[in-house]
């Protein structure tokens, strides 16, 4: 009890915690937010990589973390994954290829796209 008023007083309403700078970290807080099973050897798992500094700061904005940073989340993300027996597939977005892709199909950008995007080159890789 006492911790979690300390706990609201910390984190004033915040859902996330506050960026660790250890990307391990982070990758396992992005892991278990996904809620996926132990054993995820029925899953392909898409994980985007950016061409650009510039490139992620235009599509994750409100991410605000380094490029080497970011590329080591994804890389130990990726181990985590197939720790667990998973399939972990590393695909880059170049925001040119993307944004190219988007007006195709006459969409404008949102993550739910971005996220298909991913998952469209992940295909292409397997």
């Amino acid at each position: 009890m006492l911790f979690d008023f300390f706990e609201k007083l910390f984190y004033r309403g915040q859902k996330k915690l506050p960026f660790s700078n250890d990307p391990t970290i982070e990758a396992r807080r992005a892991l278990n937010g996904r809620r996926l099973p132990e054993d995820l050897s029925d899953y392909t798992i898409c994980l985007a990589d950016y061409d650009s500094k510039a490139t992620l700061d235009f599509l994750k904005p409100d991410l605000g973390w380094p490029i080497d940073f970011y590329r080591e989340y994804i890389k130990t993300y990726a181990q985590l994954i197939r720790k667990r027996h998973g399939k972990a597939v590393i695909c880059m977005v170049v925001l040119q290829d993307y944004l190219t892709w988007l007006k195709e199909r006459g969409l404008r950008h949102q993550p739910s796209f971005l996220d298909k995007y991913v998952e469209a080159l992940g295909q292409k890789k397997t």
